[in-house]
C-alpha cells in the first residue's frame, strides 16, 4: 500500500510543479511588456519573482520603501492599462479560477 501512495504523491507533486511552471510563464509574459530596465519592472521582478521584501527592494535598488513602492504601483498601472495585459489576465483567469 506504501508504494502506490508514493506514487501518487509523485505525481501529484509533479504535477503541481507543472502547472507552477505554466503560471511563472504567463507572469512573466504580463511582465515582459514593461520596459527592460525600468525601476517598475525591476521592483515587480524583485517582489514577485525573487520574493524579496520591501526593505530588501528598497536597500538592493538604493531608494526609500515608499519610493520603490510607487515604482510598483506605477509599474502596475502600466500594466493595467496595457490592452494585451488585460487580455493576457482575462486568459489567464480563465485557465486558472480561483478556489474559494
Amino acid at each position: 500500500a506504501q508504494i502506490p501512495l508514493a506514487i501518487d504523491i509523485a505525481a501529484r507533486i509533479e504535477q503541481q510543479q507543472e502547472q507552477l511552471t505554466r503560471i511563472l510563464n504567463d507572469i512573466m509574459d504580463v511582465i515582459d511588456t514593461l520596459p527592460q530596465n525600468s525601476p517598475g519592472r525591476t521592483v515587480i521582478e524583485m517582489r514577485h519573482i525573487d520574493c524579496m521584501s520591501w526593505t530588501k527592494i528598497a536597500d538592493s535598488l538604493y531608494m526609500s520603501r515608499s519610493n520603490a513602492f510607487n515604482c510598483y504601483e506605477s509599474a502596475l498601472d502600466d500594466l493595467l492599462n496595457h490592452k494585451s495585459v488585460n487580455e493576457k489576465i482575462k486568459k489567464i483567469s480563465r485557465k486558472n479560477p480561483r478556489k474559494h
